[in-house]
């Protein structure tokens, strides 16, 4: 459907006499036809994987930005402790 539009608004010979209404009249018969074989929307797997690794990433993210705030705080401790023993 978008390759007929885009050959529609590019003025291609063939579709010159189509109208709008006929245009949305195809992309309507289209789109009922794909969700009636349950194609409207699917996912492709390339697109899937890309959703998979993006949450993957996010979880890496949050995991090193955890682990910052996490040697931040062991640096504090022993700061603090060393503070403390050499006060002895």
């Amino acid at each position: 459907m978008r390759a007929k539009e885009d050959d529609y608004i590019d003025n291609m010979p063939y579709l010159e006499k189509i109208t709008w209404v006929q245009l949305i009249q195809m992309t309507t018969d289209r789109y009922n036809k794909m969700k009636v074989e349950g194609t409207w929307m699917v996912q492709s797997t390339e697109k899937k994987k890309i959703i998979a690794l993006t949450a993957e990433l996010k979880e890496v993210k949050s995991a090193l930005a955890l682990s910052k705030l996490l040697l931040q705080k062991l640096k504090t401790v022993a700061i603090h402790n060393l503070g403390h023993e050499r006060n002895k």
